[in-house]
């Protein structure tokens, strides 16, 4: 997408070298793009259209000073193709629905022969990867080449003109004012805006999606048996048992049989809460409560394993240590379970203790009550831990959603009290 920074590369080398940064961030977005199905894909280009309407009025007032400064560069006849109104953005916004009508174009078998020997050779289309398009400044182009380029599971990188300067300083003001609302440390805020500046786009949430694209990291948890078992690490109350049973619900509604330990025996009401979790879906709850117990418990599994554990204080040696040796005699994976809403730098601070001990993914709880998310962003910065999947609700029915760089910009913009609490429950799920 288009270079839009306060400082432009001059020489020819930092050009190469920025272009080049672009199109790297860009093919690792590829690979994820190319694995949206066609719901997927039609649901995020909806997204797309529903921003526009929404930041119409924002659009359309960086749009007259972009056209002001048109006027004076004298661009003459070809200010039109610059020019927004609101009956243009809803022409934009109806051909997104076009693109969304058609037919899914990955996956399409397009000729098929059968061989002497019994063998079927198919020719079947497949998204091309990173898509490149050097164009003059008419939003409706950067709009059309991106959606056509997501329809068809394509990263774009888009270089426009320089005439939309001022649409560009908007969105970053935009996604500035949302960042102090969450409470995120300056310095990642300082990281996330200039990375969304990067971006050439109308939207200021795509701008942000892309922010978080290229500072985070996101990563699903596997399907069940699919990898470790899985063990749920973190402080005390922030739903680590109530997250064990949405997994086991998760898998159980899925046809997958697993098998439930828990190693928090010492809490009054731990080994209750979950065991009646564990009745309801018909699961029998183990419990082990030292190293030796779960190493036999998981070395007896015939199941993939969810391992709940107690609450751990981050900051005591013995209890981090004591968590640890839990953790290689299950030979799992340790995902950190944070609730929303917290401090940010001691969140930063608890997420790098329990990185310490191997806990690569994040896994965010109580997002239907916290308004400010910054906590959640400083975590998974300082320890460098991939986002996963977040709870929405307390229903154990209603289970997890996997989180990705879109949905997580659309719970922290708009950054209002009214919109995030409309949002997050659908954008998390994205």
């Amino acid at each position: 997408m288009k270079v839009e920074r306060n400082v432009r590369p001059e020489t020819e080398s930092e050009q190469f070298a920025y272009v080049r940064e672009r199109a790297q961030a860009a093919k690792q977005a590829a690979i994820a793009l190319s694995t949206l199905g066609t719901e997927a894909k039609n649901g995020l280009l909806g997204r797309i259209a529903d921003s526009l309407r929404r930041a119409t009025p924002h659009i359309l007032a960086a749009n007259a000073k972009d056209m002001q400064a048109g006027e004076r560069a004298g661009l003459g006849n070809k200010l039109d193709r610059l020019l927004l109104t609101e009956r243009r953005i809803d022409a934009i916004c109806g051909e997104i629905g076009e693109v969304i009508a058609l037919q899914d174009p990955v996956g399409q078998v397009i000729d098929r022969r059968d061989r002497p020997t019994g063998l079927q050779i198919e020719r079947v289309r497949t998204s091309l990867g990173v898509v490149g398009l050097i164009y003059e400044s008419r939003p409706n182009v950067t709009v059309d080449a991106t959606v056509l380029c997501l329809k068809a599971g394509n990263a774009v990188v888009l270089k426009g003109g320089s005439d939309a300067l001022h649409s560009n300083r908007a969105i970053v003001a935009t996604i500035r004012q949302a960042l102090t609302f969450h409470g995120t440390p300056p310095r990642l805020a300082e990281r996330l805006v200039q990375a969304a500046g990067a971006l050439d786009t109308d939207d200021p949430i795509l701008a942000f999606a892309g922010a978080m694209d290229a500072t985070f990291t996101f990563a699903p948890l596997p399907e069940p048996g699919a990898g470790r078992p899985i063990m749920l690490v973190g402080p005390p109350g922030v739903g680590k048992t109530i997250t064990t049973a949405k997994l086991a619900a998760r898998a159980t509604l899925a046809g997958t049989s697993v098998r439930v330990i828990t190693t928090d025996t010492q809490r009054a009401g731990g080994v209750e809460q979950l065991a009646a979790f564990t009745r309801l879906l018909k699961l029998d709850l183990e419990t082990t409560d030292t190293i030796e117990s779960l190493r036999k418990a998981v070395a007896a599994a015939d199941h993939p394993v969810y391992i709940d554990t107690a609450g751990t204080n981050p900051f005591s040696d013995t209890e981090m240590d004591h968590l640890s040796g839990l953790v290689q005699a299950a030979g799992a994976e340790p995902v950190l379970v944070l609730a929303a809403g917290g401090d940010a730098m001691e969140s930063a601070d608890i997420a790098a203790s329990f990185a310490a001990i191997g806990a690569g993914r994040l896994l965010v709880t109580r997002l239907d009550m916290a308004r400010r998310l910054g906590s959640i962003l400083a975590a998974a910065d300082a320890a460098r831990i991939r986002f996963s999947d977040v709870s929405i609700t307390p229903q154990v029915a209603d289970g997890l959603s996997p989180i990705n760089p879109l949905s997580l910009a659309r719970l922290i913009m708009p950054h209002t009290p009214q919109s995030h609490q409309t949002s997050y429950q659908s954008e998390a799920a994205s």
